[in-house]
């Protein structure tokens, strides 16, 4: 039901739409070759690429023709909530935009009017402003945005209506030195090996950019959870097997130190390390003749060694007297020595200094999956770890291309090192963290001088609690958290539960994330269990809700509706949601899609229903459609839910 409101783009469409960005950038380039000094070139053409990937994957994908109307969306609304551009950059967003659009008019690509397009050009000129006002507001960041730039102007006395003191605070960015500049707006960039900036100055913004990290919530697993994966914790285990191995006489060791080659062939089997013996293609494969390229076990040898749990004595290796009994404390250590073993490596050469500063950033990396408990890809990690790596100092032979490459190598190997020590789950190149994990970073990150905020455990939360703590549905992680609530209850007894506190409480003092969320659990439950507590709610509000679960199950056997407003619930939520994510256009759509199914009667359907959502979704309506009938109906329907709702 309503299903036909969200259409995909075909694909050959989209290929072709892409394809055609691609050959507009490309001659754009050429023209400003011709038309810009050469070290303007780079930068006007990377914000033009921005502002067409927006058009594509946000907007109409008119690529050729634009209106005022596109332009404030971009600048105003688009920039502000997904750019975490520092305030040095932020006018070349402004200046990108005004080439591209000066390029379509004077290479004949503009598919209107000449003078239509140089009006666009001007209006985006003169909106510079108020681009830059929005770009300095935190309530405009969206979720990513918030919580890599929230630091930028923290503590800053910025007047956001007076352009000369936004202009100020501009200057004042740019006259930080390096060091302070990085902590502000890429903080894992600071005090990375090779810059020079004073110590007190740099450990101090680095520690104030750390504090004002906004860091989302962290839902802290219970402990018998936490103790269960790091007994499971893989360089526990190999560490463990190791001391075994050792007893009760020791191993004796090579003259540089390593394990003899018979002991490393026992160990590779015995710990499962994975490491080959042979290397080199077909035809030229050579024999491993040093522990050394032996990568897994050598470093299990060597962080056993600098945590304390083997040592050496004469030229014997043996297991430490004095090394806990303790599982959870163990491979707490073992999985500090591991990470500070990829940010202390000795640097030789640009290209090894890319590993420790990717390293260095892991908690702002891996800040996601942690706070908001979903996966998350390597994939998703990369534009963060390569402007880290791009913005700081590299020879001129190394290019982005390059960059890339060898982010991403570094990104692959933490990710690895993080899954041997149990940190993490490492699947098809997909983070998530795990119980022991989750527990280890909120530890490392305040030793780092992050704030975390904590969430309960959702072990022995009432079903009403559980619905408290859903803050953010766009985020909510409904797979792991069925599992972790109440896991001695049956899913009858959960779903039941989560049911009941539903019609406890007047659906309209729940958030639209409150809903979302319960439903997203609910979709979690087996069919037989779930079945007889969604036909519950079928002649209430949550009836659209429910009965969409129930069509998703196959249980499409029920009357239609005839209460409409139970059909709207879940239409106004996630536009509600979608909101969230990319802004007030995201309405425009499916609206239209409503409009053309229902008719205009819909929005003072949409006025009837007593949450805040269903105002907030109006609002859109009224401020973003292109229809002015349709937005001024939609303003008008606020009005009267206003008069209707608002206490």
């Amino acid at each position: 039901m309503l299903a036909h409101i969200l259409v995909e783009m075909d694909d050959l469409s989209h290929r072709r739409l892409e394809n055609r960005r691609t050959a507009l950038l490309s001659e754009f380039r050429t023209w400003l070759e011709g038309t810009k000094p050469a070290d303007e070139v780079d930068e006007l053409a990377a914000d033009a690429e921005t502002f067409l990937g927006w058009d594509l994957d946000y907007a109409d994908a008119k690529l050729t023709q634009f209106d005022a109307t596109d332009v404030d969306e971009y600048l105003l609304r688009w920039c502000p909530r997904k750019l975490s551009y520092p305030p040095a950059d932020w006018m070349g967003v402004v200046d990108g935009l005004v080439a591209y659009l000066g390029f379509l008019g004077k290479s004949q690509n503009w598919t209107g009017s000449a003078r239509q397009g140089e009006g666009v050009a001007a209006h985006a000129r003169s909106r510079t402003e108020a681009f830059i006002e929005a770009m300095s507001d935190p309530s405009n960041f969206g979720m990513a945005k918030g919580m890599f730039m929230g630091p930028a102007f923290s503590g800053a006395d910025i007047d956001l209506t007076d352009p000369s003191s936004l202009q100020a605070a501009v200057d004042r960015y740019n006259n930080l030195s390096f060091d302070e500049r990085k902590a502000l707006t890429d903080p894992f960039m600071a005090g990375r090996p090779g810059m020079v900036a004073q110590p007190d100055t740099r450990e101090t913004a680095l520690r104030s950019a750390r504090a004002a990290f906004n860091m989302p919530p962290v839902r802290i697993p219970a402990d018998e959870q936490v103790r269960a994966s790091a007994l499971a914790s893989p360089l526990r285990i190999a560490v463990e097997g190791l001391r075994q191995y050792l007893q009760p006489k020791g191993v004796v060791l090579t003259a540089t130190g390593n394990f003899k080659m018979a002991d490393c062939r026992t160990l590779v089997e015995l710990l499962h390390t994975g490491d080959a013996f042979q290397y080199g293609p077909e035809g030229f494969v050579s024999q491993v003749r040093s522990m050394n390229h032996l990568r897994t076990l050598a470093f299990i040898f060597d962080v056993a060694a600098a945590a304390g749990a083997t040592e050496i004595v004469g030229n014997r290796l043996w297991p430490t007297a004095k090394w806990p009994d303790d599982e959870g404390l163990t491979a707490m250590e073992l999985a500090s020595v591991a990470l500070s073993f990829q940010t202390d490596a000795e640097i030789d050469g640009w290209y090894e200094t890319v590993g420790p500063t990717v390293a260095g950033g892991l908690p702002y990396l891996i800040a996601p999956a942690l706070g908001y408990g979903v996966t998350l890809a390597i994939e998703e990690m990369m534009p963060l770890a390569l402007s880290a790596v791009l913005d700081g100092p590299r020879p001129s032979w190394v290019t982005e291309e390059t960059a890339h490459t060898m982010v991403r190598h570094a990104l692959q190997r933490l990710m690895k090192v993080m899954d041997l020590t149990g940190v993490i789950s490492l699947v098809d190149d997909t983070v998530a963290m795990t119980p022991f994990g989750t527990q280890f970073m909120v530890r490392y990150m305040r030793q780092q001088g992050f704030e975390v905020p904590e969430q309960p455990s959702l072990q022995s939360l009432s079903a009403e609690q559980v619905l408290a703590t859903i803050t953010d549905a766009t985020v909510w992680s409904a797979s792991q958290a069925w599992q972790d609530w109440q896991p001695d209850w049956t899913d009858e007894q959960r779903c039941q539960a989560m049911v009941d506190a539903l019609e406890a409480v007047p659906y309209e003092l729940r958030t639209a994330h409150q809903r979302f969320g319960a439903f997203a659990l609910l979709g979690e439950a087996p069919t037989p269990s779930v079945e007889p507590e969604l036909r519950r709610l079928l002649d209430g509000p949550y009836s659209g809700y429910a009965l969409t679960e129930l069509a998703t199950r196959g249980r499409g056997d029920i009357d239609e509706l005839s209460d409409i407003l139970g059909v709207m619930l879940p239409w106004v939520d996630k536009c509600y949601l979608d909101m969230k994510i990319d802004g007030a256009a995201a309405v425009i759509e499916p609206a239209d899609e409503l409009l053309a199914d229902v008719g205009p009667g819909v929005l003072q359907v949409l006025s009837r229903l007593p949450i805040a959502e269903a105002a907030e979704v109006l609002s859109a309506i009224g401020s973003t459609h292109p229809s002015k009938q349709v937005a001024k109906l939609a303003r008008t329907e606020v009005h009267k839910w206003r008069s209707r709702w608002s206490k």
